[in-house]
């Protein structure tokens, strides 16, 4: 017996019927149509008897969609409104051990001891395969997503956040045949980078919640240090260096001696600071430093003339 059988049968036999003659007559049977056949296909159904203690005709309706996707009604008898017996959460049991967790059930009652109340409960279309969210949307609110059917091969809702480098970023749903890979939205969207999340296995429209962690974006506090430290390096440079822009012209007497005087008058001025402060005692060497350089620059000067 194939396996398809034997999962008809166990449904069969979950629901169960009754060839007693009672007062309450329901229709009892099946209507199935699978994608895959994993269940198998069927449309009987017949009036039956129910036991003494059923009081309800009712009606188990399961579906699901992507590329196993199904559609089954199961008629028969009720003992009692709104609970889920053996019959229910058994034929639940079956269903997931075939299909896991991506079909949904729900039970329908006719009224209390209405013969053949369940009849008026039909199978609906088998789903057209997976539902997801499907579209972009920019930081501005630019764009649109609206509901999207996948294709067979598309069993995720996904979410996916993407960048690019210029700091512009789009929202993107969509269908996926993988999950945990977000490689194939990043090769959609040219130089995007993408952050993606997906939902799960064959649940319509899972990705209509899902959140996205963003990174945050780190700040270099020392870029500012770096700054002012560039700032005050370039403040003492300019006023000691204004040594060295005074040889720009033809050199003469009075110029080298007026260079020498000033060279000697940084020295002392450097002694001078870092005597009163030593923490600022590399001034001294800076101005030292100029002053030897003007003085190299006034002799070559003197000797020149």
């Amino acid at each position: 017996m194939n396996d398809s059988k034997s999962i008809l049968i166990v449904i069969f036999s979950i629901i169960g019927t009754s060839t007693n003659a009672q007062d309450l007559n329901c229709s009892q049977g099946s209507s199935v149509e699978s994608y895959d056949k994993r269940l198998e296909n069927s449309d009987n159904a017949e009036n039956m008897s129910c036991f003494p203690d059923e009081h309800y005709c009712d009606a188990i309706i399961c579906t699901k969609v992507g590329s196993h996707g199904f559609s089954a009604i199961y008629w028969g008898c009720a003992a009692e409104y709104m609970v889920d017996d053996v019959g229910y959460l058994g034929l639940k049991a079956t269903l997931k051990e075939k299909f896991g967790t991506s079909f949904k059930c729900w039970r329908l009652y006719g009224e209390k001891d209405k013969n053949m109340d369940n009849l008026k409960f039909t199978r609906p279309p088998v789903p057209n395969g997976l539902m997801c969210l499907k579209g972009e949307m920019d930081a501005n609110g630019n764009g649109a997503v609206t509901r999207g059917l996948c294709t067979d091969e598309e069993h995720y809702c996904f979410k996916a956040r993407c960048a690019k480098d210029n700091g512009e970023w789009k929202m993107k749903y969509g269908c996926s045949t993988v999950a945990g890979n977000c490689d194939f939205v990043s090769a959609k969207r040219d130089d995007d980078k993408c952050l993606c999340v997906f939902g799960e296995k064959d649940i319509d429209f899972s990705n209509k919640n899902l959140t996205i962690e963003i990174p945050t974006v780190m700040t270099t506090p020392t870029l500012t240090t770096l700054t002012t430290k560039e700032t005050t390096t370039t403040t003492t440079t300019t006023t000691t260096t204004t040594t060295t822009t005074i040889t720009t012209e033809e050199p003469t007497k009075p110029t080298t001696t007026a260079t020498l005087e000033l060279a000697q008058s940084t020295i002392n001025e450097g002694n001078g600071v870092c005597a009163s402060n030593g923490v600022h005692c590399y001034l001294k060497i800076i101005a030292i430093v100029c002053a030897v350089q003007a003085l190299i620059v006034a002799a070559q000067q003197f000797n020149a003339l």
